[in-house]
C-alpha cells in the first residue's frame, strides 16, 4: 500500500511534533527533578540548624570563666575609654538671661583685645565672634532654654580664640555657631542618636550614662603657614574631644600674579609717557619701578620668603563633643563677674596659703629636730 504526497507531509509533520513533545517532556522531568532535590537539600538544612539551636548545651567551667573574664575586661576597657574621652567636658552653673549677655559683652572686650595683626589685636573693631544676634545695638536677650547651650558655646569659642592668638593667628574674620533652638534641637536629637531596642522596648544606651552630644563650629582666619601647622598640633593635643571635619586653605594674595601684573602696569606707564618735562619725569619713575620689580626688590619680588609671605585664608570646621561628665566649672567661667560684689568676688582664702606657710612648716621642722636627736 503506497501513501500519496499528502498523507506522507501529514507523517513528517507528526513525527516532528512527536520528537518536539518527547523534548518538553524531558526538559519538564529534569526541571522537576532539579526543584525536587533542591527542596530537600533545603529541607535538610533547616532540619540541621532547628536540631543545633533546639539542642541542649552544657558548657564548662572554663568556657564560664572566660566569658566572665572578657564581660569585666571588656566593660573596664569602656570605663577607661570614656573617661580619657571626656576629661575635657564642662558643666556650667545656672544662670540667666541679664547675666549671660553681661557676660558676653565682657567676654566680647576681652577677646578683641588678645593680639594679633589688626592694629595689634586677633580681630577687627565690634567683632561679634558668632554672637552678633545678642551684641552690638541688638536688644534680643536669649531664651532661657538656650542658656546651657550658648554658655558651651561661648566657653569653647573663646577657648578656640585664645588658641588663635597664642599660635600665632593674625586675624579671625569669622565666626559661626549652631543657633538653633534648644527645643528643635531636643527634637532632632532621637534622630540622630538612635539607641538599640531592648526586649522591653527601652534604650540600651539608657543604662550607660548620659548620651554624647557635639556641636558644630566655623572659623575664617588669616594665618601664615607656621602658625597654621601649630594650630593643628594644639587641636590634635586638647583635652576637648575635638575633631576638624573640614579644613580648607587658600594663599591671601598671590604674588606672582601681582609681580607680572605691575611689571606690565610699569611698562605700559612707560610707554604712554609723553614728552616734556611732566612726562618724562612719569617715564622715570615707570622705569625705575620696573627696575625694581626685575630686581625683585620690592614687594612684588618673584623670589618670597616664607616668613614675610602673604598668610593663608583658612576655613576650619570644628565639632566639639560633650559625654556629659563635665565637673562643674568655677562661676567666673561661666557668670559674669560683675554680678558678684567686688569685695566678694576677690578670692579671701587666696593669701592664707602664703600666710600659714610657716606654721605649717614648723611643726615639720621640729618633729626632723626630734629625730636627729
Amino acid at each position: 500500500m503506497s501513501l500519496n504526497r499528502n498523507q506522507t507531509t501529514l507523517c513528517a509533520i507528526g513525527g516532528v511534533f512527536a520528537v518536539g513533545a518527547a523534548a518538553l517532556g524531558w526538559f519538564l522531568w529534569s526541571a522537576i527533578d532539579e526543584s525536587s532535590e533542591a527542596l530537600e537539600e533545603r529541607n535538610n538544612s533547616m532540619d540541621a540548624i532547628d536540631r543545633y539551636y533546639s539542642a541542649k548545651v552544657f558548657p564548662s567551667k572554663e568556657s564560664l570563666e572566660a566569658v566572665k573574664a572578657n564581660t569585666e575586661e571588656m566593660a573596664m576597657w569602656r570605663e577607661s575609654s570614656k573617661l580619657v574621652a571626656s576629661r575635657g567636658d564642662k558643666a556650667f552653673a545656672e544662670t540667666t538671661p541679664p547675666s549671660f549677655k553681661q557676660f558676653l559683652q565682657s567676654e566680647q572686650v576681652r577677646l578683641s583685645a588678645l593680639p594679633g595683626k589688626v592694629d595689634g589685636r586677633i580681630c577687627a573693631q565690634g567683632f561679634a565672634f558668632g554672637f552678633d544676634k545678642y551684641l552690638g545695638q541688638s536688644p534680643t536677650m536669649p531664651e532661657k532654654a538656650d542658656l546651657p547651650k550658648l554658655q558651651r558655646q561661648l566657653d569653647f569659642i573663646a577657648e578656640a580664640v585664645e588658641l588663635f592668638s597664642e599660635v600665632g593667628v593674625d586675624e579671625v574674620k569669622a565666626v559661626k555657631r549652631d543657633e538653633s533652638p534648644a527645643a528643635q534641637a531636643e527634637e532632632d536629637a532621637p534622630a540622630q542618636r538612635p539607641g538599640k531596642k531592648g526586649k522591653k522596648g527601652k534604650s540600651a544606651a539608657a543604662d550607660e550614662g548620659p548620651l554624647a552630644t557635639s556641636l558644630d563650629y566655623s572659623f575664617q582666619l588669616l594665618a601664615s603657614p607656621k602658625a597654621l601647622v601649630s594650630l593643628m598640633n594644639r587641636l590634635n593635643s586638647e583635652f576637648r574631644f575635638t575633631v576638624v571635619t573640614e579644613l580648607n586653605f587658600a594663599e591671601s594674595r598671590d604674588l606672582i600674579s601681582e609681580s607680572f601684573a605691575a611689571r606690565e602696569k610699569a611698562e605700559s606707564e612707560a610707554r604712554s609717557a609723553q614728552g616734556g618735562r611732566r612726562g618724562g619725569r612719569r617715564k622715570n619713575k615707570a622705569l625705575e619701578q620696573l627696575e625694581s620689580i626685575e630686581s625683585g626688590s620690592s614687594d612684588g619680588g618673584i623670589v618670597i620668603d616664607p616668613e614675610i609671605d602673604a598668610p593663608f585664608t583658612v576655613d576650619i570646621s570644628i565639632r566639639v563633643y560633650d559625654f556629659g561628665q563635665g565637673i562643674a566649672v568655677a562661676e567666673s567661667a561661666s557668670a559674669p563677674a560683675a554680678e558678684v560684689p567686688a569685695a566678694e568676688n576677690a578670692p579671701a582664702a587666696a593669701p592664707a596659703p602664703a600666710a600659714d606657710a610657716p606654721e605649717q612648716a614648723a611643726p615639720a621642722e621640729a618633729s626632723k629636730e626630734e629625730t636627729a636627736k
